[in-house]
């Protein structure tokens, strides 16, 4: 299985994230400080989801890529603890436009 990625915020655009990338074949962990709703529905889809704060735990995993909801800053204590380890974080819209841009070149 290839490394993980983790996606901060379970908003709507960080769960469309999530799925986007979980159906093109990512290894997906999403994290949330609130409640997600949909938790049992995206874990049938096969996403680990991790609500109600953020574990420790998420820090000692090797990810791919990090996501980021636009809306969280890059001085949010896990969002900083990532880019200071040097894994890329990405935001939404450039996770999105990077699957995109890839799908258009496997035509």
């Amino acid at each position: 299985m290839a490394a993980p990625v983790l996606v901060i915020g379970a908003a709507r655009s960080g769960i469309a994230g999530a799925r986007l990338l979980n159906q093109n074949g990512y290894d997906v962990i999403l994290t949330d400080m609130k409640e997600v709703p949909e938790k049992n529905e995206l874990e049938q889809e096969g996403i680990r989801v991790y609500d109600g704060g953020h574990p420790e735990f998420l820090k000692n995993t090797d990810y791919l890529f990090v996501v980021k909801n636009p809306g969280i800053p890059y001085r949010a204590p896990l969002v900083k603890y990532f880019v200071e380890a040097g894994v890329p974080v990405y935001t939404e819209i450039e996770t999105a436009y990077r699957i995109a841009k890839t799908l258009n070149t496997r035509r």
